[in-house]
């Protein structure tokens, strides 16, 4: 456990007043250029300096070293090695946008692994007026690869809440009231 310390029946006030590392602030450290070993060593002096106990290495789009590469793994080595030294935390956070995003484009470079999500929109989208605001989700949300899973007849209330709705044949001749699912990739 990394807060042993917190297990002691009563508050130490030694720890209290000067605490270890564990008990100390680790910022997210952007990592989003061309990396340079001694930038980022003297940057680690700099938390240490500031009274940071540790840091997050956190991979942002922009990153200009090969993620995952040599160069990359050896700077994040002696990233770890310079936290050691100075009795700090080193954390390595959330693979560059993985598995909240693509792994600097390892995992969306097979089609199986990208996201997948449902779009229902107005059948006669092409023609709602672009004001309507539920419609700015939908439009953020489009790709080309997209496939038509099905057209349904939907009746909504005056505060546009569902009241019933049926699956008609995806050929049906195109209303208001009807709207269309699709799988996008």
């Amino acid at each position: 456990m990394l807060y042993r310390k917190s297990l002691t029946p009563q508050l130490d006030i030694k720890l209290f007043k000067n605490p270890t590392s564990e008990y100390r602030a680790a910022p997210f450290w952007a990592w989003n250029c061309k990396l340079d070993p001694n930038q980022l060593l003297e940057q680690i002096s700099q938390f240490k300096e500031m009274g940071m106990g540790g840091f997050h290495i956190h991979c942002r789009v922009g990153l200009d070293t090969d993620y995952l590469g040599d160069e990359y793994l050896s700077i994040v080595k002696g990233c770890v090695d310079k936290a050691k030294d100075e009795s700090m935390l080193c954390w390595l956070y959330d693979e560059d946008r993985w598995p909240s995003g693509t792994a600097g484009g390892f995992v969306t470079e097979n089609l199986d692994y990208r996201l997948r999500f449902l779009v229902i929109e107005p059948a006669n989208y092409s023609k709602v007026n672009s004001n309507e605001t539920y419609m700015a989700a939908a439009q953020a949300v489009r790709s080309n690869d997209r496939k038509l899973l099905g057209t349904y007849q939907v009746d909504l209330d005056s505060n546009g809440r569902l009241l019933k709705y049926k699956q008609v044949d995806n050929s049906t001749t195109v209303e208001n009231n009807m709207w269309k699912a699709y799988l996008e990739v």
